[in-house]
Parts: structure tokens; C-alpha cells; sequence
């Protein structure tokens, strides 16, 4: 990762993990939009994409699909250590 992204306060795979751990979808809603934010900012266009992608499942009025929600989460974990 780079330097300045690795340093700055921005959601962990333990935050990511609690929250899912408690099914705190409001709070997995806000960790991936700051991660989103993040991400974009530093170039890290993929995690950004998945990040995307995993809101629009944790967004207000909509049908949540967990099993689908999970899978973006493992994916943005493994984008998180590299």
C-alpha cells in the first residue's frame, strides 16, 4: 500500500470484521463509505469499486442481502493487506 493511505485513520479489516461480527450494518455502511473515500483518494481504484459496490448493499430502502454483503467483505479484506 502506499505510504500516506497506510497511515491514514481510515477503517481496518478489525473494524470491518466487529461490525460484521454484530451484523452493524449502519456502522458497515459508514466504515465502507469512509474506506470508499480513502481508497479512491489514494488511487486504489479496485478496493474503491468493491467499496462501491458493497454500500449500495448496506443503503437505506434496500432489500439487504447478507450472503452477498459477506463476499464484498472478504474481497475488500484481502485488498486491505495487500
Amino acid at each position: 500500500m502506499m505510504l500516506g493511505f497506510a497511515h491514514s485513520p481510515q477503517p481496518t479489516n478489525t473494524d470491518l470484521k466487529a461490525a460484521w461480527d454484530n451484523k452493524d450494518i449502519p456502522e458497515i455502511h459508514s466504515l465502507l463509505h469512509k474506506l470508499s473515500g480513502s481508497s479512491g483518494g489514494y488511487g486504489f481504484n479496485d478496493l474503491y469499486t468493491l467499496c462501491q459496490q458493497a454500500i449500495t448493499l448496506t443503503a437505506k430502502n434496500t432489500d439487504i442481502k447478507l450472503e452477498q454483503l459477506e463476499a464484498f467483505l472478504q474481497k475488500i479484506y484481502v485488498e486491505l493487506q495487500l
